[in-house]
């Protein structure tokens, strides 16, 4: 049997008993609930009551401390004394000692409310488990619950995600004559949205206020669009976009953004549109990253002219769009080639009607020929590029080399590195990864890509392991005795030698090259 006087072991003892000093029995629920974890604003004049060890008292152990002195009052607590307790202890989560107060108040021959098990449920809400156990108790015991027992429970389980149960106890609420309330459901919501789950969210929104007749707030459609609109789920951007345009309630530049990626990539022209405007109205200045997604969704429908009339508009607008910009162009043209005609076609209107001249709609087509491997159209947008007075740039010669390379064809290949050089332009790393590419892709006369990996390095850039691997690769196959001075500079560059390569190399025949035991060879995660 608990007693309340050693009721909190390893804890503050807690006793409490009516006296003729305390005449109201819910102040001392109110003192716990105001004072526990706040700091007493003491008089300059006061002095701090200390215990018998020197030891400061708290306001909450001064008023323990008190109320053990009226232990031996023959007064008998009631009811509303141990629900002001438990109340209190349930708003401080102190579960132990509520357990603690429940076992004494039942030893008193006290019969507990449902009021007090809501108090114990509230007492041990930062113990999910100890939370359940409580309320499969009160199940055992045949106590009803009421709202506030599903409110507690239910909030607890919406911070800690466990939505299997949140809708097992939503479909037990019926049977008992219960309804979730308002907050809790939104809360459910946003908790739903937030976790990825928008078509729930929105099944819930529906099977909530066609039940009740109550309308949710306005806000838990921001976060259902975000969810939708991240998870690609056009259904759930479709209901949501429709419900806050019904209600004039604007997105924020950030929740824009999400819904542009959205409908870049199923092609949304219309909600484009839409959200274009809304950033207007916010009075957000255009950005790339604003107009670019635009562009992809109308490539997604195959309106090349639409979206190159965004794209010239950026250049207009003196923003700066990159290579990024036009990469869905190129996509759009390789996947169906007789846009590859229409489109130089457009390109060409817009560069006659004075727009800002640029290179990279043409390098974007370069591109779609390269991934296509087809070499002479690629030849022929070069020639157009030159004619229409537009200096290519390094990405352009980079298509061209890429495009031999696909096609093995050397000469056009040094032919395209040599007007590189003769224009000034400075070659990159992608630039040599291709021609070294071009060069060691068939025969035996590959002494051409030694050169220019040398001339790689000369420019102040380190080949990747890639390369390096590439070269072993053709040392083997030919019994290329330079296979040590490239597998030396590897390790130089602390390159690993992979599992794959070092078998490759065994099987070759060169496998004492490496001069590495089978054990160590476990490729470099570098």
């Amino acid at each position: 049997m608990f007693t309340l006087r050693s009721c909190c072991r390893g804890g503050v003892d807690i006793a409490f008993r009516q006296s003729n000093t305390i005449k109201s029995t819910r102040a001392v629920g109110l003192i716990l609930q105001n004072k526990a974890f706040s700091t007493e604003k003491r008089s300059t004049t006061s002095k701090p009551r200390n215990n018998s060890r020197g030891r400061r008292l708290g306001p909450v152990e001064q008023l323990l401390q008190f109320a053990n002195r009226k232990q031996d009052s023959s007064i008998q607590p009631t009811a509303q004394t141990y629900q002001d307790i438990l109340q209190s202890l349930g708003y401080l989560g102190l579960s132990k000692e509520a357990w603690a107060i429940f076992g004494d108040m039942q030893a008193c021959n006290v019969v507990p409310s449902i009021a007090n098990w809501n108090a114990l449920l509230q007492s041990s809400r930062l113990d999910c488990h100890l939370q359940q156990h409580t309320f499969s108790r009160m199940k055992e015991l045949n106590v009803s619950p009421n709202a506030q027992t599903y409110q507690i429970l239910l909030t607890r389980l919406i911070e800690e995600r466990h939505f299997e149960m949140c809708i097992q106890l939503l479909d037990e609420m019926p049977s008992f004559g219960l309804t979730p309330n308002q907050v809790t459901m939104e809360r459910l919501i946003v908790a739903l949205a937030q976790s990825g789950y928008p078509r729930l969210a929105i099944d819930f929104v529906d099977s909530f206020e066609s039940n009740t007749l109550q309308k949710l707030s306005v806000d838990i459609w921001l976060d259902i669009l975000e969810s939708a609109a991240s998870g690609y789920y056009e259904t759930g951007v479709d209901r949501a976009m429709s419900v806050l345009r019904d209600r004039h309630i604007a997105l924020h530049e950030g929740l824009c953004l999400t819904v542009l990626n959205f409908v870049s990539r199923l092609g949304k022209v219309e909600l484009a549109k839409d959200i274009l405007q809304q950033l207007q109205n916010l009075g957000v200045a255009m950005r790339e990253e604003h107009l670019e997604p635009v562009i992809e969704a109308y490539l997604v429908m195959k309106d090349t002219k639409s979206a190159l009339t965004i794209f010239y508009s950026m250049l207009q607008l003196g923003l700066s769009p990159s290579s990024a910009t036009l990469r869905p162009l190129t996509l759009a043209v390789r996947n169906d080639p007789d846009l590859l005609d229409s489109t130089i076609q457009v390109v060409d209107e817009f560069q006659a009607s004075g727009k800002p001249s640029s290179i990279l709609p043409y390098n974007a087509l370069l591109d779609a020929c390269t991934r296509r491997g087809e070499l002479t159209r690629a030849i022929e947008i070069l020639k157009t590029i030159k004619s229409k007075g537009i200096p290519p740039n390094i990405d352009t010669y980079n298509s061209l080399i890429h495009s031999c390379a696909s096609q093995v064809n050397k000469d056009v290949g040094t032919a395209f590195w040599n007007e590189l050089k003769d224009s000034g332009l400075q070659p990159n790393y992608r630039t040599f990864e291709k021609l070294i590419q071009l060069h060691l892709k068939e025969g035996p006369d590959y002494e051409a890509a030694f050169f220019y990996l040398e001339e790689m390095k000369s420019y102040g850039i380190t080949p990747g392991v890639i390369i390096y691997e590439d070269f072993v690769k053709k040392c083997v196959r030919f019994h290329d005795s330079r296979l040590t001075l490239v597998l030396d500079e590897m390790k130089e560059m602390g390159y690993g030698i992979s599992i794959s390569l070092r078998r490759f190399v065994e099987i070759g025949g060169k496998g004492d090259i490496l001069g590495l035991e089978p054990s160590a060879s476990k490729p470099d995660e570098s």
